[in-house]
């Protein structure tokens, strides 16, 4: 399916949409609407784009915790359609390699920007981390917001969602993850 044939398909959906539940617009506000939601996932496809991850040989041998926290992420719940949002904090104890601070931001991004479910795309960043850094030893915490607690269903404003993902020494130590969660809070 063509850019074009999911624009015109769009446009029939809100149509319908508009006709079942009579909400009011007028043809201004949403003559570009389906082009603008085609765009919106066109940018997050760039976003979430895999790249290829450089590593660098950790010849220091450094075997202390490296921590990138609140890496900032928007998603859609695959479930409603509607944002959720917040804070991912990715640590790990590198081995034989160490990866860039913003290698750890890029893989959050790869899984973060389409639609997913929280607990999935948690799993999927501490899966990326261990193949890429090449150790068991990775925490993910995400702590996120959603909008299909807020505005339908139970209607929680303040409602945050955490999950986590432990491996390696994060999971066989309780020091170790006593230390990374006291280093993001």
């Amino acid at each position: 399916m063509g850019r074009e044939e999911i624009i015109n398909d769009l446009d029939k959906l809100l149509t319908h949409l508009y006709e079942e539940y009579g909400w009011s617009f007028t043809a201004e506000e949403f003559i570009n609407t389906p082009t603008r939601i085609v765009n919106m996932f066109d940018e997050w496809k760039k976003k979430s784009k895999y790249e290829k991850f450089t590593v660098f040989e950790n010849t220091m041998k450094y075997d202390q915790m490296i921590v990138l926290k609140n890496i900032r992420f928007y998603a859609l719940c695959s479930h409603h359609l509607l944002p959720f949002d917040g804070y991912i904090s990715v640590g790990y104890i590198p081995d034989k390699v160490v990866i860039g601070a913003s290698k750890m931001a890029r893989i959050v991004n790869s899984f973060a920007y389409q639609p997913t479910i929280q607990e999935r795309m948690t799993l999927q960043i501490a899966r990326k981390m261990k193949e890429v850094v090449e150790t068991d030893s990775v925490m993910v915490v995400v702590k996120a917001e959603h909008m299909c607690m807020r505005c339908r269903g139970v209607e929680k404003d303040e409602a945050e969602m955490i999950t986590s993902q432990v491996g390696g020494s994060f999971r066989e130590d309780d020091k170790t993850r006593k230390e990374f969660l006291e280093l993001i809070k």
